[in-house]
């Protein structure tokens, strides 16, 4: 639901224009007393700028105020031609809508029934209700007063919208079919689909996005690719309320996005295995980082299902001093293994862990293998380069000052699409 900020400090007079709410934070708010700037981010604070003749900085032509460089479209009575209801739609697909009878400010769903009825104001002179640029404010104005609202899910009390919920029995019918088929993106563009025909057009977009990114290798996502940007401006506008969707689960954080659903990072082998059931109730969870790996946990993995279900683990924070190398052996030589796509390796499993990872006969579906900086040496990239296991590896991040240049030239010529 939607929430105000608290709010520090005041604007005086009474209120000319506000600017259409910008990606810093940021919207000028123009009154009769002078230029006010307002920022929100986890609170709205509000300075006092100068000049007091503030409608002298706006272009007559184009209704926007130049300050500091930069263009403000203003919304108000003085600035007719720019119209506040076009960034009246989240892009979630909801909508903001003022009653033009009673200045009642309702958030309205895609389907156009009312979510929540946000504030009040007085429409008699003008008013206006808009969503800022990245979808994470609203800000709602009169002519005496400005106001700005925060969304704020309460973690695991709504139910996970991978669904409008128009019909429950599809939605489930169709995350069985994305479990089912887990190497298959048909079942996940299906429900896509059913996701636009249920009033759900961000969800069902990022899906697609992340699972034309996913079928491409990680050097092959530039920053300019168009998918790439727009994933990054829906993880920018949506991520917060996704994530604060999902059930808390003891030892489990819910930590990004893969293929269009979520990604766990556990805090032990163990843990995942045991919360198992909530995870995949919740979601067709494929990415997993794994902090704490040890023998047991290695062991209790290496011989569940849930292992079968994984498609990219990231291992973090292993220190082979510690930990040894007998738990990346006994996960990664595990038969389940033939299942992962990507694997991320730190700095921390040393040349010892290494060679216990890439030595296994069972990672042969391999794709992508990300290994910490200055952790490869020459005699891991023998085995890197002449194992069987890794046939059919097509590049990863090899990066290490520890490699001979003739060690760099056959990795190079090993895998071409590798970062070496």
């Amino acid at each position: 639901m939607w929430v105000p900020f608290d709010t520090f400090g005041e604007i005086r007079g009474r209120v000319l224009g506000v600017s259409l709410p910008y990606p810093n934070g940021q919207v000028l708010v123009w009154t009769d007393q002078g230029l006010f700037s307002l920022w929100y981010f986890r609170s709205a604070f509000i300075n006092k700028l100068l000049p007091t003749a503030a409608g002298g900085h706006i272009n007559p032509a184009t209704g926007s105020m130049t300050w500091n460089g930069a263009e403000y479209p203003m919304f108000g009575p003085h600035t007719p031609q720019n119209d506040p209801r076009t960034q009246a739609r989240h892009p979630s697909g909801e909508r903001v809508t003022i009653d033009p009878a009673d200045g009642v400010v309702h958030v309205l769903d895609a389907a156009g029934a009312v979510q929540q009825i946000v504030d009040a104001v007085d429409a008699e002179e003008w008013a206006m209700a808009a969503f800022s640029v990245d979808g994470k404010a609203l800000v709602v104005a009169d002519t005496t007063s400005v106001r700005v609202f925060r969304y704020e899910a309460t973690t695991g009390s709504e139910r996970p919208r991978w669904a409008a919920l128009a019909n429950e029995g599809d939605q489930n019918q169709l995350l069985q079919a994305i479990l089912a088929n887990p190497d298959e993106d048909t079942p996940r563009l299906i429900y896509a689909d059913w996701l636009d025909e249920h009033d759900d057009p961000a969800r069902a977009e990022f899906i697609r996005v992340q699972c034309r990114i996913a079928a491409r290798l990680p050097y092959e996502t530039l920053p300019t690719d168009p998918d790439h940007q727009r994933e990054l401006q829906l993880v920018s506008q949506m991520s917060e309320r996704w994530l604060a969707e999902l059930p808390t689960v003891r030892g489990v954080r819910w930590i990004g996005f893969w293929r269009g659903f979520p990604s766990v990072s556990v805090i032990s082998p163990t843990t995942l295995v045991r919360a198992a059931p909530k995870i995949w109730s919740t979601a067709p969870v494929e990415w997993a980082t794994i902090t704490g790996l040890n023998q047991n946990g290695a062991r209790l993995l290496a011989d569940s299902e849930v292992f079968d279900r994984l498609r990219v683990i990231e291992i973090d924070r292993y220190a082979i001093q510690r930990d040894g190398e007998k738990p990346l052996r006994t996960l990664f030589h595990a038969p389940r293994a033939a299942a992962l796509k990507r694997l991320y390796l730190p700095q921390g499993v040393g040349e010892p862990g290494l060679i216990a990872v890439i030595s296994s006969p069972h990672l042969t579906g391999l794709e992508w293998l990300a290994i910490g900086a200055g952790t490869l040496t020459n005699t891991a990239a023998e085995v890197l380069i002449t194992t069987p296991g890794l046939r059919n590896l097509r590049g990863g991040s090899f990066v290490s000052h520890r490699l001979s240049d003739t060690f760099r030239k056959r990795l190079k010529d090993r895998f071409p699409n590798a970062i070496v």
